[in-house]
């Protein structure tokens, strides 16, 4: 019964290096498998900080786009009321003209040059406002665009 005694073998080296590279592989695949998880949670925060400041952005360009539109509203607004008191004014000073052509009353000279001076410093307001409107729309498109 030779066939089934033990002899005290030593450990084949080739068996043992096997071994070896197997539990290194082992170690290796868990540490791949530990980074791939840390890069898919990294990944899926980046994914939502796209979704969330893409959805911000988003919002800013309506508000920005509603502002613009609100600034047109505006300017039209303000270039149809320019247009109108210069029609008045222009149509008040016909009239003044028209006065003066009608008579020789030093009351009525008097009158027509009061209402000429009236007329000057309502025309020159009119333009003060008119102008610091425009600078003042011109910094409000200038802030937006920023």
């Amino acid at each position: 019964m030779a066939i089934f005694s033990r002899k005290n073998r030593q450990p084949d080296p080739v068996l043992s290096a096997i071994d070896d590279l197997m539990a290194f592989s082992a170690q290796a695949l868990e540490v791949n498998r530990e980074e791939s998880r840390v890069a898919a949670e990294r990944l899926a925060l980046l994914e939502e900080l796209v979704a969330r400041y893409g959805a911000a952005l988003e919002e800013e360009k309506r508000v920005t786009k509603e502002t613009a539109e609100r600034l047109s509203v505006i300017e039209q607004r303000l270039v149809s009321m320019g247009n109108e008191l210069s029609h008045q004014l222009h149509e008040m000073g016909n009239e003044i003209d028209r006065i003066a052509a009608g008579g020789g009353d030093p009351l009525d000279a008097e009158l027509v040059e009061s209402l000429k001076a009236s007329q000057v410093r309502l025309a020159q307001e009119q333009v003060r406002y008119e102008i610091a409107f425009r600078q003042d729309l011109a910094a409000l498109a200038d802030q937006l665009s920023r």
